[in-house]
């Protein structure tokens, strides 16, 4: 139960998950902004990434204390899924990257957005097989590359290449969390069935015929197969209706791609007016699965209940590049 809060009061409350080892405390202030910090020790589990920070509402992911020891740690990237996008949309190349040590073994360091506290291979005695069993500690604050959210945050690190290693780990994460979402969904389409595309004034004028797709997504799900309908296009327009709510400050949309092929790009005309150019440069044959979002500035959106989407897309030399694969629609407070 939340306590009522007065103008300039803040309450602490302690949250203890038994079963996980997981604590939060959550500072409440007046007006429903919250600070959270979520403590999480214990061993790592193979195929799951290590837990750093999660939270409901919008809000700013602040930063992270992290201490790790046995096996080698390093190789595991960061996944931070942002607003409840099927992968992360911030995959990092590696733990010590992420804490801008940038190599390992870590020697002692300190800046206003990350630091290594101590020297491991000298506690360790000297070599590499010592230094493994001496907790490593890191910090990373995200002063100078903020990490908003609207309507979630699952932030995430990887124990090993593939969270596939047994480590000690302890975390400490931060983020600043408002209790009512920012980001509220108001339509989707579903490509490939032909009533949510008729719907949708849905039309394509160069793209294969719909067909339905098997693959992994990226970051904690990577094991887990999706199945989806989709298409693939070599160039020319794809069209469609959205509905919005009139009072928003401003439009989402999000599109499931296939992310085997990379440079996916396309010119945005919103109400035949230009709105910018939505482009996806990253490709992954193996996990394929991902979403990207296009911002619809709120002067092309504001006051309107549906909005006519164009979309010129633009490949090299006719490449099957383009996808599709379905549309979410989110509207901003």
């Amino acid at each position: 139960m939340t306590p009522t809060v007065d103008p300039g009061q803040t309450v602490s409350l302690l949250k203890i998950d038994n079963a996980s080892g997981i604590i939060r405390e959550i500072l409440i202030e007046a007006e429903g902004a919250y600070f959270t910090a979520i403590y999480h020790s214990g061993e790592t589990v193979y195929g799951h990434d290590w837990l750093l920070d999660e939270g409901q509402g919008p809000g700013w992911f602040v930063g992270v204390v992290q201490s790790m020891m046995n096996s080698h740690y390093c190789e595991g990237n960061e996944h931070f899924t942002l607003d409840g996008a099927v992968s992360p949309q911030l995959n990092g190349t590696g733990t010590e990257d992420y804490y801008l040590a940038c190599f390992w073994p870590n020697p002692d360091f300190d800046t206003p957005f990350g630091c290594v506290a101590g020297n491991i291979l000298e506690e360790g005695g000297g070599d590499l097989a010592g230094a493994y069993h001496v907790p490593a500690s890191y910090s990373r604050f995200h002063l100078e590359a903020p990490i908003p959210f609207f309507s979630a945050i699952d932030a995430r690190i990887q124990h090993g290449g593939q969270s596939d290693i047994l480590s000690n780990y302890r975390s400490l994460g931060f983020a600043y969390v408002r209790k009512s979402p920012a980001l509220f969904p108001t339509d989707s389409i579903i490509i490939g069935l032909p009533a949510s595309e008729k719907a949708h004034g849905y039309e394509a004028a160069a793209s294969s015929p719909a067909t339905e797709l098997s693959a992994y997504p990226e970051g904690e799900h990577f094991e887990t197969r999706i199945k989806a309908s989709g298409r693939h296009h070599t160039g020319g327009e794809i069209r469609f209706r959205i509905a919005v709510d009139p009072a928003n400050d401003g439009v989402r949309l999000r599109r499931r791609i296939d992310q085997k092929n990379a440079r996916q790009k396309a010119l945005v005309y919103v109400d035949g007016r230009y709105a910018g150019c939505w482009y996806y440069g990253y490709e992954n044959e193996y996990l394929r699965w991902n979403d990207t979002d296009f911002e619809i500035a709120s002067s092309f959106s504001r006051g309107r209940k549906f909005l006519e989407i164009k979309l010129l897309v633009k490949t090299d030399d006719g490449e099957d590049a383009f996808s599709d694969f379905g549309y979410s629609v989110y509207c901003y407070k």
